[in-house]
């Protein structure tokens, strides 16, 4: 998948939400400036050690982690600790020393130059989003007790399933939001163009209060890049086996949102598509 993907687009991760969506951009492109509380943070920051990230917002908050034992628990916790604060998309602005400025523009470009040349060829793409292992239609999140990595059904209740060329017309034509419900990671895959990168939105538990928690964290994201419950929102993730998109897609149908499309082939039919 990284191999036919890599010369159209890097994925860079930036919060719960990828904020480098052209249509709603909750997080400007442009650099964001640090407020004095922010700098003096930072200053705080540099002087931590182990894995460590800063993450930064528009209107001023922060959020930072350090001793850390991986990348990505860094980049989860600054995320989190920024948005607790913003109530609002946060990004990240350094990983341990490297700062990500440079990683968002050069995301946006390339969205920019994807979307210019977007086109879906041949019909293999097809052999895969058509797989069909007689998995019933779920009525509830696939917990990770039971694992997010196992076949999906053909269809979802009430959520209309979308094929490559399907999705990259309405990519085209739509206001389209498209969410990665894929994990944030320090050495990030390729994704589609302008995604928004939810982190753990398809991650389900069943303990209900500890799931709730993460509804409760998505709805506050989404009351402010997408107010409008018939917002138009395609969901992804790597394949046909997984179910990151399953939950995060019936998630947001839990929070009432309307116009709701699943991409079920994700990152691998996109790549096969070329």
């Amino acid at each position: 998948m990284k191999h036919a993907l890599s010369s159209l687009l890097k994925f860079t991760p930036a919060a719960l939400l990828l904020s480098a969506c052209s249509q709603l951009p909750i997080v400007p492109v442009e650099k964001v400036e640090f407020s004095d509380t922010a700098k003096k943070a930072f200053e705080q920051y540099q002087k931590t050690e182990g894995k460590k990230a800063f993450a930064v917002s528009s209107n001023g908050a922060y959020g930072f982690s350090g001793k850390q034992s991986s990348n990505d628990t860094a980049l989860r916790i600054a995320l989190k600790n920024c948005q607790n604060r913003a109530a609002i998309p946060c990004r990240i602005s350094h990983l341990n020393d490297e700062m990500f400025d440079p990683k968002y523009q050069n995301y946006a470009n390339a969205s920019r130059n994807a979307l210019a040349k977007l086109n879906a060829e041949g019909n293999q793409y097809k052999i895969i989003e058509s797989m069909d292992w007689h998995i019933p239609t779920p009525t509830q999140l696939r917990s990770v007790e039971d694992g997010v990595h196992f076949p999906t059904p053909l269809h979802l209740n009430g959520i209309n399933t979308l094929q490559t060329d399907a999705l990259v017309e309405k990519i085209k034509s739509d206001n389209l939001l498209l969410i990665d419900a894929r994990y944030i990671s320090g050495n990030p895959d390729p994704s589609l163009p302008n995604a928004y990168l939810f982190d753990f939105a398809g991650v389900a538990y069943s303990d209900e209060a500890r799931d709730k928690k993460i509804s409760l964290a998505i709805d506050k994201m989404m009351q402010k890049i997408a107010p409008d419950k018939a917002q138009p929102i395609a969901v992804f993730c790597t394949s046909v086996e997984c179910w990151l998109s399953v939950n995060t897609v019936m998630r947001l149908q839990n929070l009432g949102y309307t116009n709701l499309f699943w991409y079920r082939g994700g990152i691998q039919a996109w790549a096969v598509a070329k």
